[in-house]
């Protein structure tokens, strides 16, 4: 199976959402083979890598969407979905169009006042 990830951290970096899908990822390899695509996307150039088990690719490289899902022909793609996040919405619209199964996840930012009030009223209900 191919994963396509979104993210601007590189994954050798410990970011709250590179923990997450690195569980994830180690999760499926128990019963699958699996090979990660990450693709970065930050202000500074990345250098492609490639490894038995992953690639990273840069988005600078790339002209939009669509363009980097044909080329690295993804099983179906890991994406943040949080208001902030246009690159990840830009893949999942190219998801949709080319028929590629989505997977979102979603990190509460502690911040954000909407997520501390829905915390408070949904752990009052525990």
């Amino acid at each position: 199976m191919r994963i396509f990830v979104t993210t601007s951290n590189h994954p050798s970096k410990n970011s709250t959402s590179n923990i997450i899908i690195k569980n994830f990822i180690k999760n499926l390899k128990e019963n699958n083979s699996v090979y990660c695509i990450w693709f970065l996307y930050n202000q500074k150039k990345n250098n492609m890598s490639e490894n038995s088990d992953e690639t990273i690719i840069d988005i600078h490289d790339y002209n939009d969407a669509i363009e980097v899902l044909k080329k690295t022909k993804p099983d179906c793609i890991l994406a943040n979905n949080n208001q902030y996040a246009t690159i990840d919405h830009a893949f999942s619209l190219a998801a949709k169009f080319l028929k590629i199964p989505l997977i979102y996840n979603k990190i509460l930012d502690f911040a954000d006042s909407k997520n501390k009030k829905f915390l408070k009223i949904n752990l009052k209900e525990l």
